[in-house]
């Protein structure tokens, strides 16, 4: 038995009280069978995909979020929209140093 089975134990109780406390306190979560195919047949939709990428570019992709993407999204539009944001970024760069040089000379 645990420290904190132990604790839990009033004087005179005995363990297996507090093993049933515990068992009708514990709370439970009832998934309909609609919701669990509802939400795993549903492919990404653009911004979802959009999101996830932009997230994981700047690495504040969330667990939920991570499981969502390797559940339901496919990975040839993680790649395109990868690969679509890099070249965003290197033309955003490159433009930002030629304006601020240009500035300078």
């Amino acid at each position: 038995m645990d420290k904190d089975n132990e604790s839990s134990v009033a004087v005179g109780e005995s363990p297996d009280a507090a093993s049933d406390l515990l068992e009708t306190q514990s709370p439970t979560t009832q998934v309909t069978e609609d919701d669990s195919v509802e939400s795993n047949d549903k492919p990404l939709t653009f911004f979802e995909v959009l999101g996830s990428t932009l997230a994981a570019a700047l690495g504040v992709q969330s667990k939920a979020n991570q499981t969502r993407d390797f559940s339901r999204g496919k990975p040839i539009h993680f790649i395109m929209a990868g690969l679509i944001f890099a070249a965003t970024f290197v033309v955003v760069v490159i433009a930002v140093v030629r304006m601020v040089l240009s500035q300078v000379t």
